[in-house]
């Protein structure tokens, strides 16, 4: 008995979850037997030069095609970690306008915090466009987030989130960016949570 070829659908259901999942050996495996999926390959992953320990994420590499396996070290010292994406209108305005801020920067300095922006956990790689955001921003590293149970702390993955740790505990949060003005107080009003690293005597 001759078994039906697989349905394009099928194979989707096999390689989309395999690229969400980081199985890039698997994903590449159903794409070499079933090239007419239409899918774009997985991109080449290459270990960083440099391990720290922290939470998996995939960076991009220095020849913007490839990724870097990498850790952000959340677990100490303060992090602000964005939710955010090069293909959200509402992520590149805030990185545009936190850019722009000299008190956001001045904030980040006094209270000694680094930012890492972290992109969602999806079944496709916009490669071109983490080129493009490292291009205008790059003093705002961008990551791809490895799992979604990397950060349980996390209460949503929507596009953008601000999330504030120390010493890997989250004390705060914030969401969303719709204006200029409201969208960076909010993010200072949460810088404001922790102590300067210099108090005044």
């Amino acid at each position: 008995v001759r078994r039906a070829p697989l349905s394009t659908r099928h194979l989707e259901t096999w390689f989309d979850p395999a690229m969400a999942t980081r199985n890039f050996a698997t994903a590449t495996s159903i794409l070499l037997a079933h090239p007419r999926i239409g899918r774009r390959p997985p991109p080449k992953v290459m270990d960083a030069a440099i391990h720290v320990e922290g939470v998996p994420v995939y960076a991009l590499a220095d020849d913007g095609r490839s990724l870097l396996r990498s850790h952000i070290p959340a677990q100490s010292g303060r992090w602000l970690v964005v939710v955010s994406s090069p293909g959200c209108g509402f992520s590149t305005r805030a990185a545009n306008d936190l850019h722009a801020s000299r008190i956001f920067r001045e904030r980040l300095a006094e209270r000694d915090v680094s930012t890492a922006w972290l992109q969602p956990v999806e079944k496709t790689f916009d490669i071109a466009g983490a080129r493009r955001w490292r291009d205008r921003h790059p003093d705002f590293p961008l990551y791809w987030a490895s799992a979604q149970h990397d950060w349980p702390q996390l209460e949503t993955w929507d596009t953008p989130g601000f999330y504030l740790f120390q010493e890997g505990h989250l004390i705060g949060a914030a969401s969303g960016w719709h204006d200029t003005r409201d969208g960076i107080q909010a993010v200072l009003s949460l810088l404001d949570q922790i102590p300067t690293r210099h108090p005044p005597f």
